[in-house]
């Protein structure tokens, strides 16, 4: 199921952990419109911006929805945004010389001056960004996990 034109909803949904365990993370209704509002406010125009500023780009998703087992699997809360279907774990990729870089710095830089977010933060000095949108809740909390 596409969520937008360059995101589909298994790219929220997949995870090696609830592979393992036998986890089927399935998001309801509910969870598949907010990852839908995530994806069309903040990481479809940030794929449509990095994709103009470079040859090719890609925002690969890490880790998106995670219910209440995988949750619990991976040591994540039930409050998380994760959980409610508000967030993504993602990583930036852009094509420069024909090499594929990862430059999370630039996707957090951008989603932080050019985006609406709840929450966005620098994982392990950019190792990955976590975003999460809620259109009710404009708090824009920037957070660093060293």
């Amino acid at each position: 199921m596409k969520l937008t034109k360059d995101f589909t909803l298994s790219e929220f949904t997949y995870s090696e952990k609830a592979k393992k365990l036998g986890i089927l993370n399935k998001p309801n209704d509910i969870h598949i419109q907010r990852l839908k509002t995530l994806c069309e406010k903040v990481l479809q125009p940030a794929r449509d911006y990095f994709n103009v500023e470079f040859d090719e780009a890609f925002i690969k998703i890490t880790s998106g929805y995670r219910n209440r087992k995988l949750s619990e699997a991976v040591g994540s809360s039930t409050r998380s945004f994760h959980y409610f279907g508000f967030a993504a774990d993602c990583e930036l990729y852009l094509k420069k010389n024909d090499v594929w870089v990862e430059d999370n710095k630039s996707l957090f830089h951008y989603i932080k001056n050019e985006l609406p977010f709840t929450e966005l933060i620098n994982e392990y000095d950019y190792s990955w960004i976590h975003v999460a949108y809620n259109p009710e809740d404009d708090r824009q909390m920037v957070k660093i996990i060293k």
